[in-house]
């Protein structure tokens, strides 16, 4: 038998000596900060109100008119009243001269104004067209097509659209869509013509301002084809 172990004491190392785990290399962890946006989002700015413009310079063109139609009244009436002195004949010559002067010009003006209304009225056509296609405003289109339609009743040019906008007036289609269908037919011929019209004006007018030395005449030019 083995005999009984007598009480022993121990002495335990330092800790110096103890294996130490090895300590393993952590990976840096870079925090980035989401971009924020630091210049604040624009704020539209409401339009301002239109401007008023001031009657003056419509005063002043209406009298420098008047005072034009007067000059050239009494300097008429001059050289008629010095023709009748003359003879007779040269007299009732310049009085007919003088007639048909004043009557082209009031056609010019008819004319003129006669144009200012048209464009009045087409305006109001392309501010219900622009509501029709923006909005979705069927009655803005229908007010838009019939008024395209009745603009151009009575036009020689425009026959061809026309008969295709009556054909097509018993189809069942949305307002927007008949409005496209009376842009087709009716007011893209007319911007073609539109075009080819403005551009031969333009060429007619680079060759006179670049032939002719003269300025007054090149404006005189200008003038008459904005007048026809």
């Amino acid at each position: 038998m083995r005999e009984p172990r007598q009480p022993r004491a121990f002495i335990i190392d330092d800790d110096d000596k103890a294996p130490r785990r090895k300590t393993q290399a952590q990976a840096a962890i870079a925090f980035e900060s989401e971009p924020v946006d630091s210049a604040p989002s624009a704020v539209q700015a409401p339009a301002p109100p239109p401007l008023r413009k001031a009657p003056w310079v419509g005063l002043l063109v209406s009298v420098l008119a008047g005072l034009f139609m007067l000059w050239a009244g009494l300097a008429a009436t001059s050289l008629i009243e010095e023709a009748f002195r003359r003879a007779a004949a040269l007299g009732w010559l310049a009085t007919g001269l003088a007639a048909l002067a004043g009557f082209a010009t009031l056609a010019i003006i008819f004319r003129e104004a006669w144009g200012l209304a048209r464009l009045n009225r087409i305006e109001h056509i392309q501010a219900d067209a622009a509501q029709a296609i923006s909005a979705g405003d069927r009655a803005a289109a229908r007010r838009a097509a019939s008024a395209v339609v009745a603009l151009h009743r009575g036009r020689v040019d425009s026959l061809w659209g026309l008969d295709h906008v009556r054909r097509h007036a018993g189809d069942v289609m949305d307002e927007s869509d008949r409005l496209r269908l009376v842009e087709r037919y009716l007011v893209a011929p007319r911007d073609e013509d539109a075009h080819r019209i403005i551009a031969r004006a333009a060429r007619r007018v680079t060759l006179i301002t670049t032939v002719t030395p003269v300025a007054a005449l090149d404006v005189a030019f200008v003038a008459v084809q904005n007048l026809r």
